[in-house]
């Protein structure tokens, strides 16, 4: 068997030249990285300027309230504001609907007492039906 001679243009990277490209490729992810950190930030301060402009029937639409918007803008450079209200508004939506429930749970149960036990539920005074005359 023959040896198959070499290309002279194939030749390989040197270890060295190989060592320089991915510490260049690195150093471009990190300025890469780097720039789209501050990006972020500017667009969420941007969000956050936009929010606070809005007024509180309009943010209690949305579900947050202005020292939901305060405390997120307190955060940490690195951390999504927007992502942080977003979680606020979903755990407030869950405790009013909460809430609710328990109420019409408690009416539930106290109507079924009075109809077990045979008894109208107490009334004000003012709430009671009074014959006329």
């Amino acid at each position: 068997m023959s040896a198959i001679p070499r290309n002279s243009l194939d030749s390989s990277i040197s270890p060295a030249a190989a060592t320089s490209a991915s510490m260049l490729k690195a150093a471009v992810l990190s300025v890469g990285k780097r720039i789209s950190s501050v990006w972020n930030f500017w667009a969420y301060r941007r969000t956050m300027t936009q929010l606070i402009t809005l007024d509180d029937h309009m943010l209690k639409d949305i579900g947050i309230t202005r020292s939901d918007i305060h405390m997120a803008a307190t955060l940490p450079c690195s951390n999504d504001p927007t992502s942080r209200l977003r979680m606020l508004a979903l755990e407030r939506r869950a405790t009013e609907r909460a809430l609710a429930n328990e109420i019409r749970q408690r009416r539930k149960l106290s109507a079924q007492r009075s109809m077990i036990s045979g008894c109208e539920p107490y009334r004000s005074t003012d709430q009671r039906d009074t014959p006329p005359g």
